[in-house]
């Protein structure tokens, strides 16, 4: 996955090859990255939780907040 130009490696996914999208888990990234989101009706936005600096943003389509990244 590609948060804000850095690759983050997660651990414990699944792999699902008839999903058409990779699906995030908000609550494990808080866990094991200890990250903080912050979803708005345009966008989303993570922060370091430690430091509060923003890691990355992400617009919001249609009813979703797309990450870059690959499957």
């Amino acid at each position: 996955m590609n948060v804000g130009g850095t690759t983050v490696k997660m651990s414990r996914t699944l792999f699902a090859p008839a999903v058409r999208y990779s699906l995030l888990s908000v609550g494990q990234m808080t866990e094991e990255k200890n990250w903080i989101f912050v979803f708005d009706k345009s966008e989303c936005r993570i922060y370091d939780a430690q430091s509060r600096e923003l890691i990355g943003r992400t617009p919001k389509r249609g009813r979703l907040y797309k990450l870059g990244g690959t499957a």
